[in-house]
């Protein structure tokens, strides 16, 4: 019992000290970072892993996930390329429900913004006037954390667009879209459940 209220103590105390160091530090954000326990960093909060960096599909796989259940059980799992909308589309959520996107057919690349990433060239960071004039920032996002849920409004310039995350990592995340319909399966009719399941990464990150 004594050790174990000592190790108590130094715990609390190395917690106590990262947040009063941090407490001076002006990138130390609570709503976004919380403290890793063993006073050598900090880890990210969901709202810190939504806002950690913009947002693109995964540029390896190349693809999406379509899988269909039945009363639970998966039935079917098949991959299909990604839309020309979803390869060209990053979006950067902000603070404040601001959301921050641009499409790289309209960026462009150069060399101070391409980032070679598992042999895949990627749009980065909009750089220079021309690019940041292709920044559009009109409409809002908002996050559900009980749900884990996610609404991606883009204005009037594209379609609006709601997930659910199955993963969400400091650099990686899994978003889905969720369906049930009607069908004929072995003869009998039935309901079914489609989970399209895409995988986003960072191309650059911010904390």
């Amino acid at each position: 019992m004594k050790n174990e209220k000592i190790l108590f103590r130094k715990k609390y105390t190395i917690i106590l000290l990262f947040i009063l160091f941090n407490a001076c530090d002006p990138a130390y954000d609570p709503e976004l970072m919380i403290p890793d326990g063993h006073g050598s960093g900090y880890n990210l909060t969901s709202l810190g892993c939504l806002r950690n960096g913009p947002w693109e599909v995964d540029q390896y796989s190349n693809r999406f996930n379509e899988t269909i259940f039945l009363n639970g059980k998966e039935i079917s799992s098949k991959g299909y390329p990604y839309t020309a909308l979803q390869k060209d589309l990053v979006f950067d959520l902000e603070k404040g429900g601001n959301i921050s996107f641009w499409l790289k057919s309209e960026i462009g690349s150069t060399t101070d913004t391409v980032i070679n990433k598992r042999d895949t060239i990627v749009t980065g960071r909009p750089h220079n006037e021309t690019q940041l004039n292709k920044v559009y920032t009109t409409g809002f996002w908002k996050a559900n954390f009980n749900d884990s849920t996610l609404l991606l409004n883009f204005g009037t310039r594209l379609p609006e667009i709601k997930f659910r995350y199955s993963h969400l990592g400091s650099s990686s995340a899994d978003f889905q879209k969720i369906y049930f319909f009607d069908s004929v399966y072995n003869g009998e009719r039935v309901t079914l459940k489609k989970v399209i399941t895409v995988h986003y990464e960072h191309p650059y990150i911010k904390f």
